[in-house]
Parts: C-alpha cells; structure tokens; sequence
C-alpha cells in the first residue's frame, strides 16, 4: 500500500510539473528541456512498448513537444533552442520508445551509431600522448555531451549503449561492443567509474558514485555477466560511494542498478532515498527530471519499470 501511494504520489506531482505546452524542463515552470522531458515520458510510460502511441492529451503534448526537438540529422538538441547534436539524443531515442512512437526513431538510432569520440584517432602521436597522461585507449571510441567535445565521457557513453539496446541491438550491435570496451577501458582500478579518467599520469583517479551507477545499468542491461570482475569490483565501489551520499539522483540510478540484478530490497531502499534522500526537503523535493527518475526506480522496484531502463521479463 505505501508503495502504490508514493507512485501515485510520483505521477501526480511530474504531470502537475508539466509546461503548458507540453514537456518538462529542470524546474516546473522553467523553460523546455530534452532530458527531464525524455525521463518524465519514460517514467509515465507502460511497462512494454505500447502498440500506437497514446491520445492522452498529457503524454501527445509532451511527445509532440519532444519531437519538436529533434534535428534533421535525426539528433537531438538539449532544448528546441539547441541546434547542436548532444547526448540528449540518447534519452529522448529511449522515450520515443516507451512511448510507441516509431517515425522519428530510425533517423535517432542511425545518428546514435555514428556518433564517436574523439572523432580522430589517426595521429599515433596523439594516442600515445593520451595513452601516457590518462592510461586510457582513444581508438575504444564511446560518446561526448556535445558535437566536437574532444573525448568521450561515461554518462553519455552509458546512456547511448542503453538506447541503441533499446531501439535495435541487433542493428546497433556493434557499437554497442564499442560502448562496453569503452566501459571497461576507462573503469577505475579499483572499480566504478568517474567521468572517464582512470588516471591522471601515475595518480589513480577516484569514481564517482552516478558514473558508477550508469556504467553498470549499461553492462548489466547490454549482456554484461553479473559475475564479471568488473561489475564485482564497481558494486562494492557504488555501496562504499552511496554511503551518506544526498544525491537524489545517485539514488535513483543506483536503485535502477540493483533492479536490474535482481536485489529487489537494495532496489526498494535506494528508491525510498531518492523520493526522500532526508536532506531536510522533504519527499518529492528535486526538480522534474529527479522527480521522473525517482518514479522510474519505485517502478523498477516492483518489476514494472519500461524496458527501455530494466530487464526485460517474459
């Protein structure tokens, strides 16, 4: 019973947050942005795919507004501003569809493929340099935040893996094997993940606790085994890096991660933090995207999380 009234709790709350055009931004009448949008979708949307997409004038609204975002390249911006391809293709791949909308899926997932960093890895000079200061193979290419950013990072490189495994795997194979070597070429020795530099010369540099939780759902959800040494190493980083952690979103991630490995009670506990993290706000309290992450891990909790972001179950 406490569980179904905190969901329902989670939706009243991201559909009162809604612009009067349709969409999410980071505050509730701030301006549109492409990822509380693309999370508020996917949280809001069925546990499976849905056959055609809803009339709910609430979700058409917000997927139109989505839409509005998109490039003719097939990319994403961060805003309907933005003219500039970005890591935001990722979500906004995944909450077209959860939502069932399937025309400007293809054109996202194609562009998600191709898109590399660093672009060139030609210069041996330049590999060996990389090589030298940050341990680390530049010719593993994940993906950057913005077009012409000169590395690739982890969150981005984790969010795009979990898109293209949702759109296509079979069409999106290969990349994502990329996406993976990237993972584990740039995990911390002692497991987990920062931003994407292991080392800075001979100082190993420490993880971070979103990183880490990121770079796991996308193993976990990709095919990784759960008994790989890397993913062994970087749980018992996230456990060590969530203790007296207040992000609410590290939370919600990470509730996302023990979901997705079956810890329904670790699962459960880190959702409950990240609807109330106890920093003195009280429960619901973050923006629109911490609120649609906190109800897609109360979802993920119970199994009902879209597939897009959970196991897939028969």
């Amino acid at each position: 019973m406490a569980e179904t009234a905190l969901l329902e709790e989670g939706r009243r709350r991201l559909e009162r947050a809604m612009l009067a055009g349709g969409g999410w931004g980071y505050h509730p009448a701030g301006q549109l942005f492409v990822e509380p949008t693309a999370f508020a979708l996917i949280a809001l949307a069925p546990r499976n795919q849905p056959p055609l997409p809803s009339s709910e004038d609430l979700i058409a609204k917000s997927v139109g507004a989505l839409v509005s975002c998109q490039r003719e390249g097939g990319f994403f911006g961060t805003s309907p501003q933005d003219p500039d391809p970005s890591w935001a293709t990722a979500p906004a791949l995944m909450a077209l569809i959860a939502q069932g909308v399937s025309g400007q899926t293809a054109a996202a997932g194609k562009w998600l493929v191709g898109w590399k960093a660093p672009q060139d890895t030609s210069s041996a000079e330049f590999r060996e340099t990389v090589k030298r200061m940050a341990h680390i193979d530049v010719t593993v290419r994940g993906w950057p935040w913005e077009d012409g950013d000169a590395f690739a990072t982890v969150e981005p490189s984790s969010l795009a893996c979990l898109a293209l495994r949702a759109w296509d795997a079979r069409a999106g194979a290969e990349r994502i094997a990329e996406g993976l070597r990237y993972l584990a070429d740039r995990a911390c020795p002692t497991g987990g993940w920062n931003y994407g530099s292991p080392y800075f010369l001979d100082d190993e540099m420490p993880p971070i606790a979103r990183p880490t939780a990121m770079g796991l759902l996308a193993l976990l959800l990709c095919g990784e085994s759960p008994d790989s040494p890397l993913i062994r190493r970087s749980f018992a980083v996230l456990s060590r890096l969530l203790e007296d952690n207040p992000s609410r979103k590290a939370h919600a991630w990470c509730s996302l991660v023990f979901a997705a490995a079956g810890d329904e009670t670790r699962a459960s506990e880190h959702a409950r933090t990240a609807v109330d993290s106890n920093d003195g706000r009280g429960p619901w309290a973050g923006g629109p995207d911490v609120t649609a992450l906190s109800l897609l891990a109360l979802r993920a909790t119970s199994g009902d999380a879209p597939t897009c972001l959970s196991v897939a179950r028969t």
